[in-house]
């Protein structure tokens, strides 16, 4: 039987439990300059489905970012699984 697989996001590797900060990069400024956008991945030590969360703040609407931060911060990182 074997465990899960690294997974590579933007080049980087994230190993099973790991957490990371990447800067992905979306574009680039008319003088070359990337545009980046900070992405959180958290993998859990087992296998298990994937979830991507977004949030933007558009005018009033807040709730998306507050949704994505408890997202990030609310689970134990330890007893997620998947990525």
């Amino acid at each position: 039987m074997s465990g899960p697989k690294d997974a590579v996001i933007a080049g980087r590797v994230i190993r099973p439990g790991e957490t990371v900060e990447i800067l992905l990069k979306i574009s680039e400024f008319y003088t070359a300059q990337p545009v980046n956008i900070p992405v959180t991945v958290i993998r859990g030590a087992e296998d298990g489905p994937p979830v991507f969360l977004t949030g933007a703040i558009h005018g009033d609407e807040l709730n998306g970012v507050e949704i994505v931060r408890n997202g990030i911060q609310g689970p134990d990182h330890t007893k997620i699984r998947g990525t």
